[in-house]
């Protein structure tokens, strides 16, 4: 078995993030491990 593709979910709207990350979890072989709210570039999940 493969390893799951981890992801981090970011945005810079509560309720987007939510349903991203929930519409993410209904794939197999995808693991969310990290969630962020970032300004509006991104900047934010990209720094860590």
């Amino acid at each position: 078995m493969q390893d799951p593709v981890r992801v981090v979910v970011a945005d810079d709207h509560p309720v987007i993030l939510f349903g991203a990350e929930q519409a993410l979890l209904k794939f197999p072989g995808l693991q969310v491990v990290a969630r962020a709210t970032v300004n509006r570039t991104g900047q934010g999940a990209a720094n860590h």
